[in-house]
């Protein structure tokens, strides 16, 4: 008879003691940097400027994808070579190249030469470059994807090509 009281005991303490525990929050990641102030981050940006050293093809302006079948030479894209400070790529018509440097999770490019070509999407390689040569951007970096945000508020959307 002892003993079956002893175990009733030991099972409703056990029982109290879980019950207390569910009405205390859990400690998470989110709940400690909401405790911070600090919000969780969407991109990862550590060590970001080798990361963004890399051949990007660009997918989409303003989360609208392009479409390349407009472009006769395939897609933009930028080469990034950070060691030298230089971009190199294809605006949509010319090949181009400029200066370029990195800050935190911002890239400022010199001014961006093209070659001469002209074709069908001229104007869209124009505002493109502008929007871009002789401007700080920020950026972001997620797994194989990079995002440029201009001060006019494009959105330049970029998939990594080649690692």
């Amino acid at each position: 008879m002892l003993k079956n009281f002893s175990l009733i005991i030991i099972v409703l303490l056990i029982s109290c003691n879980q019950s207390s525990k569910k009405d205390e929050p859990q400690t998470t990641l989110d709940s400690l940097l909401n405790k911070m102030g600090e919000p969780m981050p969407d991109t990862i940006n550590i060590d970001s400027t080798e990361k963004l050293q890399n051949f990007w093809v660009l997918e989409s302006v303003n989360d609208v994808p392009i479409d390349i079948t407009e472009f006769t030479g395939g897609s933009p894209y930028f080469n990034f070579d950070l060691e030298k400070n230089i971009v190199s790529g294809y605006g949509g018509c010319n090949g181009l190249n400029g200066a370029v440097k990195t800050e935190t999770n911002k890239i400022i490019f010199g001014k961006i030469t093209a070659t001469k070509t002209t074709c069908n999407n001229i104007k869209f390689e124009k505002e493109y470059l502008n929007s871009l040569s002789g401007h700080t951007v920020t950026y972001e970096l997620a797994p194989g994807k990079l995002k440029l945000k201009t001060n006019e508020g494009l959105i330049y959307s970029y998939k990594k090509l080649r690692e």
